[in-house]
């Protein structure tokens, strides 16, 4: 699908998603933990990223949040923003299955060391790039074509391993601590937010990291944090 036609489809799913919130929900889906789905619930996760790829829906969330950057980081558009983004792109996976919802990696426990999280092995995303490009898990060996064509790529920041991402006794404590947005908001987001994004390297610490699946999975987790909060 060319940018042009899927920047129209994006103000049409704008109107769309205006249009069920006034009417009420007609699909109920639930995002889950990433680690809990089965292999034939991961494989049709799988299958709507594979077809969501070939219709160039990547390139577009890539170009949206590479633009966008400056404006939804940095300051309190970055919850509430990411949220609209991660549910548009819910509801474009849906066109193809209509149960497609984005799991959730519980990041805080495999904070102590993210490199061996399961998430990361063949079965989900797959691990570390080999020579920065990822060759296992659902989008191993994929071509990207934001903001050129190039592999998606995965270095991790200690080599083999990952510095440890903030565990789950500094993040409660953040939540327990501030009741405003602003405070909430800038120590998770300068915490953990940063930590997954930097600790993972290649496409994830770019500002196209949307690339990367595991972008979507920690902002479904970031989203959920949000909402006990």
């Amino acid at each position: 699908m060319k940018l042009g036609g899927i920047l129209g489809c994006f103000a049409a799913c704008l109107f769309l998603g205006l249009t069920e919130a006034q009417s009420g929900c007609s699909n109920v889906v639930v995002r889950r933990d990433i680690a809990s789905l089965s292999p034939q619930e991961w494989g049709r996760v799988a299958n709507v990223l594979q077809r969501m790829k070939q219709d160039g829906w990547f390139e577009y969330y890539a170009n949206i949040h590479n633009r966008e950057f400056s404006n939804i980081h940095g300051n309190d558009n970055f919850f509430p923003w990411h949220r609209r983004f991660l549910r548009d792109f819910e509801e474009v996976g849906q066109r193809y299955d209509r149960g497609f919802a984005v799991p959730y990696w519980d990041e805080l426990r495999d904070s102590h060391n993210p490199a061996s999280s399961v998430v990361l092995s063949s079965r989900f995303i797959g691990g570390n790039g080999f020579g920065s490009c990822v060759k296992d898990g659902v989008q191993g060996n994929w071509t990207m074509g934001f903001p050129n064509n190039h592999c998606l790529a995965r270095s991790f920041d200690r080599g083999s391993q990952m510095q440890p991402w903030y565990g789950p006794e500094y993040i409660f404590s953040v939540m327990q601590r501030y009741n405003d947005m602003h405070n909430f908001r800038e120590h998770i987001e300068y915490s953990l937010h940063g930590s997954v994004h930097l600790g993972m390297g290649g496409d994830m610490s770019t500002f196209w990291s949307t690339n990367d699946f595991a972008f979507w999975l920690h902002h479904a987790n970031l989203d959920r944090l949000w909402d006990q909060w």
